[in-house]
């Protein structure tokens, strides 16, 4: 089947992309609106995984398009058409107000019922056995026999129900997968999951998208969404899963495509992406990957291949070489989306190369009385708490022991340059919140904001206990006196940020929590519900 997803756009431009397939190599891309119409063709390669992005110019600002995609084979078979629609930017330096969605972390609802269904088959099949051998049969006895010859096959049946089960109920990732040498279900899972690969299992959940598709209907839709990372989740329910291309090849069209409501969000709404650790692996650095036996190296060439194919081929590559970050603006307003992921070395104490750091202070410099959006996979402000569970967490966040010194020196520039109205929007907790941190003293104080966007969709959730309420220290580097706050907590349930910015004369930031979750899974005794920033 193939499929479309709308990309970033400006005020005269937008990026689409389009999967086809062996049947579908050839496909038609047509926009329409503003009494124009603009046609591109494009041929889809094989080594591409029949993926492709075309940039469509010549735009007028503040309008809605259609967007139609007629895939062809040879000959003009097999031919099928995908639809969706957008809108482009206001022009530049507008002071509109507007809205745009802010999450991450989407566990895959068809890659929960694929797990599910595997662990309950096999969960099944096996207590069928042992049943029936009470009857004496002798055909069940070989069964059990063969059964019983193969190494660790019916621990692995208890073993992967007991394993999904403390996924499901939220046992610490990190902690599962440090441990994952002593689960035998990971080889049942691999070998079973693997083999289904192909099947895309109609959801038994309720698609996180689904509520948010009559938001695009609104007089005033959001004008984009921004998905700051785990996107994918190529390590679930196999922490040790076996990197490879064609994996995370599949790992992509299920998460995106197997979801109908998700399938039609995308086609339907700018979409701007970046990557954290599950497009890799769980904890992922250049110099680490905490499974025992595995070189980082392994993953990096297949999960970025692979990455580039799904995702940064339209994304707008702006932002220098050598990382995945890009910039991009909605008026007078500016965006710039880090790649927190893929340049860090724990050895090397940095999260980001010297190119993208001197890439984001040179930016932040040039719009310091802007509104503006830093755009970080993980927290930046935000100080976890200090439980012992916590630690492989914190090693992972900008305060964590191995990239403070690199926040620090950004939080030290905002300081001597006075930056102010920026908003740093996160993702990776499972959780949202509004953190603010002061910098400075009475006589020179400046305010950084962080809004942590998401989940869409997860099996387990954060809790405001990981976190600390306050800190109060100085920047390593610098001395700079700052205090940071956890000012509102949204947690136990899956929602999406909506982010409202008015850059007129008086300008703020207002946020509201929308639920992607089933009602019953949520508790408003531990929701903040809204907030604003005033500047």
């Amino acid at each position: 089947m193939p499929y479309l997803i709308v990309g970033p756009v400006t005020h005269e431009s937008a990026v689409l992309w389009v999967r086809g397939g062996w049947l579908r190599r050839r496909v038609h891309v047509r926009t329409t609106g503003g009494g124009q119409a603009h046609d591109r063709e494009l041929v889809l390669a094989r080594s591409r995984d029949f993926t492709a992005a075309v940039e469509i110019s010549g735009l007028q600002a503040g309008t809605a398009y259609e967007v139609e995609a007629r895939f062809e084979g040879p000959g003009g078979w097999c031919g099928q058409r995908v639809l969706g629609r957008l809108r482009t930017f206001p022009a530049p330096d507008s002071d509109a107000p507007f809205s745009f969605l802010h999450a991450s972390c989407n566990l895959s609802v068809v890659l929960l019922t694929q797990a599910g269904a595997v662990a309950a088959s096999a969960v099944g099949a096996f207590a069928a056995l042992h049943l029936l051998s009470s009857s004496g049969s002798p055909v069940v006895s070989g069964m059990l026999r063969v059964a019983r010859g193969v190494r660790g096959l019916v621990v692995a049946a208890r073993d992967a129900a007991r394993g999904l089960f403390a996924r499901l109920t939220g046992r610490p990732p990190r902690a599962l997968q440090r441990s994952g040498s002593s689960f035998p279900f990971l080889r049942f899972f691999v070998f079973v999951l693997e083999r289904t690969a192909w099947w895309q299992p109609k959801p038994v959940l309720q698609s996180p998208f689904a509520p948010l598709a009559p938001l695009l209907l609104e007089r005033s839709p959001p004008a984009f969404m921004i998905h700051a990372g785990d996107q994918i989740y190529f390590d679930f329910p196999l922490p040790s899963r076996q990197p490879s291309l064609m994996a995370y090849r599949r790992t992509y069209r299920q998460a995106f495509f197997g979801d109908p409501d998700q399938r039609a969000f995308l086609a339907g709404c700018p979409h701007y992406m970046t990557l954290d650790d599950h497009e890799v692996v769980d904890g992922f650095a250049r110099d680490h990957v905490p499974i025992v036996g595995r070189d980082p190296e392994a993953y990096t060439e297949p999960a970025l291949r692979a990455y580039d194919e799904y995702v940064a081929s339209r994304q707008t590559p702006n932002a220098g070489t050598g990382h995945r970050g890009y910039t991009f603006e909605h008026g007078d307003v500016r965006f710039l989306v880090l790649d927190t992921r893929t340049q860090r070395i724990r050895g090397e104490r940095r999260m980001l190369d010297e190119a993208q750091l001197e890439l984001l202070l040179h930016w932040l410099d040039e719009h310091r009385q802007r509104i503006k959006f830093v755009v970080s996979s993980v927290p930046f402000l935000a100080e976890l708490s200090d439980a012992a569970d916590l630690a492989e967490e914190r090693d992972d966040k900008w305060a964590g022991r191995f990239y403070r010194g690199q926040r620090d020196r950004i939080l030290d520039f905002v300081h001597e340059k006075g930056i102010g109205r920026l908003v740093f929007l996160v993702g990776d907790m499972h959780c949202t919140y509004h953190v603010t941190t002061q910098l400075g003293t009475t006589e020179h104080r400046v305010l950084v904001h962080e809004l942590a966007g998401g989940p869409i969709h997860q099996a387990a959730y954060g809790a405001r206990s990981d976190f600390r309420e306050e800190m109060i220290g100085r920047t390593v580097r610098g001395g700079v006196p700052l205090r940071t706050w956890l000012r509102a907590f949204s947690g136990a349930a899956a929602d999406v940020l909506r982010v409202s910015v008015s850059p007129g004369r008086r300008p703020e930031v207002r946020w509201r929590v929308v639920p992607t979750s089933d009602p019953p899974r949520r508790s408003g005794a531990q929701q903040a519900l809204a907030g604003r920033i005033d500047f």
